[in-house]
């Protein structure tokens, strides 16, 4: 697929989102978070554009959203699939020339607040 055409496919997506309003439950994040910031900063070069497939986007730990959204549904009008991992534990949206991944972060040590030490 041209650039260009996934361009609109990244355009349609964030419309389409926008448009059920969910846009504002996940954070854009990767390779395409660029490009919106470059578009948005006078083309300024020293925003590097990397070419991906991948759409990432970053969701909350513990998950806040605003509404119940079949995303599955929303994601197939643009011809892509869910593929699971084994385990169940990982889902992402595929299609011939784009994924969707919804990405959660780790919680790790300090996750709870950490110890306060006097």
């Amino acid at each position: 697929m041209p650039q260009n055409d996934n361009l609109k496919l990244f355009h349609s997506i964030l419309m389409e989102f926008d448009r059920i309003g969910i846009l504002d439950d996940f954070i854009l994040i990767g390779s395409w978070a660029l490009r919106v910031y470059r578009e948005n900063f006078k083309q300024d070069p020293r925003i590097p554009i990397v070419a991906t497939q991948d759409l990432d986007f970053l969701l909350e730990n513990p998950v806040k959203v605003t509404r119940s959204v079949d995303v599955g549904s929303i994601l197939a009008q643009f011809g892509m699939e869910e593929e699971r991992s084994v385990s169940g534990q990982y889902a992402k949206f595929v299609g011939v020339d784009m994924e969707v991944e919804f990405l959660f972060p780790d919680k790790g040590r300090g996750a709870s607040g950490g110890i306060r030490i006097p």
